[in-house]
This record gives C-alpha cells, structure tokens and sequence, in this order.
C-alpha cells in the first residue's frame, strides 16, 4: 500500500461514504488529549486525531488492520501505540484516556 492508495481512500472515505463524520466527530476536541481508538481499521481516523495533536493509542483485534495502520501513519511520520487487542479486554488500567472512540464498528456478540 502506498501513500497514492491511502489518500484516494481516504478523499473517497471522506467525500461520498461519511462526509459528515470530520464535522461530527470535531477531531479538534482531541488536542493534547490522550485517545483511545477501539477499532483502528486503516487508520484514518487515527490520522485525523494525531494531525489534531491529540495523543493516539489504537487497538484492534485483527492483524491486518494494525499492519495496515502502522503503515499508513508512517507516511505522515506518526509513530503511535497500536496495538492487538481484543476491546472485551483493554489491556489498559481504568483512566488511562481522555477519551475514548469507536465509529462504525458492526459487530454481533454471540453466547
């Protein structure tokens, strides 16, 4: 994956998938704050909050996503936590964020 892929997905993720998500989210809250991103997924998001200044730890529980992650933000020299981790068990002690995010995500628990 190159940077040219990253930024025609993310221009196409933000002008015709959620093009409200950056006036909703107001990723400029998270400035100077310690962030939680449950589900990195390619890590656009994650791009939105560490351009913001905020300080960006992501977990997700699939490989492929924190590769793809890792990857995306070392264009942009972004260095953050991203860890595998399942988010029915943060490897985190309580109030260790500022806040905490998870957009999109559709899961289904089974007993």
């Amino acid at each position: 994956m190159t940077l040219e892929f990253f930024k025609e997905a993310y221009a196409l993720r933000c002008d015709y998938e959620i093009p409200w998500l950056n006036k909703v989210v107001g990723f400029e809250k998270y400035r100077d704050k310690k962030v939680l991103e449950v589900g990195c997924g390619a890590g656009f998001d994650a791009y939105n909050i560490l351009k913001s200044g905020g300080i960006y730890t992501g977990i997700d529980i699939t490989p492929e996503n924190i590769r793809r992650t890792k990857r995306h933000l070392s264009f942009y020299n972004f260095e953050p936590a991203i860890i595998e981790a399942d988010a029915e068990k943060l490897p985190f002690i309580e109030g260790s964020f500022d806040r905490k995010k998870q957009t999109e995500r559709r899961t289904k628990a089974f007993d």
